[in-house]
């Protein structure tokens, strides 16, 4: 399954229910744009306690021989997966679907109620996105995840964020088993925790 974890850095709970959205939309795949273009919205439900996370599970893509990572607990679905050439994600602090292609940097600023967003990249090569912070992060795939590096947030997607390869440790690719269980999403049942991350 895809999935988009979200992370509550600071000390209070954050109330979604009838505030918050995530809204995704596909980006160019080797110059082909996507059937569907427009955001799609997640009305985001319930709430993050302080230092927690808040996991949505997208639909099952095609499984990979290693399944290493199996994502049973979640907080929300999604009805489709994201696309693993190219795509972009947006945090809202409301549930109106975007109307910008890129609501980070529009003439005047950030959208209204912006809170964050990320635009990724299979390749830098064909595969493109008209939405992200900066500049967009290139690398991910069916089996690498877009990761935070950090909980800094530097407003450039391509600093801010890393990949974590979830096959089996072979050579640079790969992690071990207990790098799965590290880096592996967390949802509200997990509790509180503070996210380690890749080197």
């Amino acid at each position: 399954h895809s999935f988009v974890e979200l992370y509550n850095n600071t000390n209070s709970p954050i109330t979604l229910t009838d505030k918050y959205s995530l809204q995704y939309a596909d980006g160019t795949n080797n110059n082909t744009p996507p059937a569907d273009p427009s955001w799609k919205v997640i009305k985001l439900i319930g709430t993050i306690p302080a230092h927690s996370s808040f996991l949505i599970r997208g639909n099952e893509g095609t499984l990979h021989s290693s399944r290493r990572l199996i994502i049973e607990n979640y907080d929300q679905t999604a009805s489709f997966a994201l696309y693993n050439q190219s795509f972009k994600v947006a945090v809202i602090g409301n549930q109106q679907k975007l109307t910008v292609e890129n609501p980070f940097a529009m003439t005047g600023g950030k959208a209204k109620d912006y809170v964050d967003m990320l635009g990724a990249v299979n390749t830098d090569v064909g595969d493109l996105i008209d939405g992200y912070e900066t500049a967009f992060i290139v690398g991910m795939t069916k089996h690498i995840a877009i990761r935070r590096l950090s909980l800094t947030d530097t407003d450039d997607n391509s600093t801010d964020f890393g990949t974590v390869d979830y096959r089996t440790q072979s050579g640079s690719n790969g992690i071990s088993d207990g790098d799965v269980v590290k880096f592996r999403p967390r949802y509200l049942g997990d509790g509180t925790y503070t996210p380690q991350f890749a080197e």
